[in-house]
């Protein structure tokens, strides 16, 4: 059952038209991969979806009942806010009194994400303590404790290690039966074990149905020679030989 549509939108930042006549629909158990160049519009896109960002133009439906979580990315978070990273976690909540969080079992709920998420031992640290993997955990339980539905998460495995990236790949596997996932990110290799469809964002958007690209539609996404390389199990993108703007290509 289709829970969000995006129809024909153009969105603004200012003056400059940042996205134009964008649209995809997505349904529950789905995992969405948007990929493009950096100032390409993907965070923009999802940020106009989260409602933190107006749109000038079309349509962004989400189904009646249906509720938002965002992950944003680490770098736009205040690490050296002074709070805990048990309060960033609760801090998801609709709940901020004690009582309430105690009424609903709120409390319980971010113990038991923390744990899930394997923060137990830094739950009482500051989050400007933690390593970037650690801080984009916490942003990840924080977002789960409204209990999401739709879940968009803006580079979610970027600049962290293989391990911690494979631990956010597996829980969200395990999410992923519960609610439908817009993952923007620049890791190829996230992208081909964890999305269903792939929309491609360069001021305007090209849907491709599953989760492999050819080479010619990753060219014409990132404007350059891209090579699609299989080794093993894990698939590879490398960029071919090429030239820049202005260079000689005789």
């Amino acid at each position: 059952m289709k829970i969000l549509e995006v129809r024909n939108l153009d969105v603004y930042r200012g003056d400059k038209k940042i996205l134009e006549d964008v649209s995809f629909s997505l349904k529950r158990g789905e995992v969405l991969g948007v990929l493009g160049p950096n100032g390409g519009g993907k965070s923009t896109l999802v940020q106009t979806i989260a409602r933190l960002i107006p749109f000038a133009k079309g349509v962004v439906w989400i189904r009646k009942g249906e509720r938002l979580g965002y992950v944003p990315q680490f770098a736009t978070f205040d690490s050296e806010f002074p709070i805990t990273v048990e309060e960033v976690v609760l801090s998801g909540s609709a709940y901020y009194s004690k009582r309430k969080r105690v009424a609903t079992g709120d409390d319980r709920k971010a113990k038991d994400l923390i744990k899930q998420f394997q923060l137990s031992e830094v739950a009482d640290h500051s989050i400007a303590a933690l390593s970037g993997g650690q801080s984009q955990r916490v942003l990840i339980c924080r977002a789960l404790m409204g209990d999401p539905t739709i879940l968009l998460m803006d580079e979610p495995t970027a600049s962290i290690d293989f391990q911690t990236k494979d631990q956010i790949i597996r829980q969200l596997r395990d999410k992923k039966p519960e609610m439908a996932i817009i993952l923007v990110s620049h890791d190829l290799n996230v992208v081909n074990q964890t999305v269903d469809s792939i929309l491609c964002v360069n001021f305007y958007a090209d849907f491709h149905p599953g989760n492999q690209l050819e080479s010619e539609n990753l060219k014409k996404v990132y404007g350059c020679p891209i090579e699609v390389i299989l080794h093993g199990e894990i698939p590879h993108r490398v960029l071919e030989t090429h030239h820049k703007k202005g260079e000689d290509e005789s």
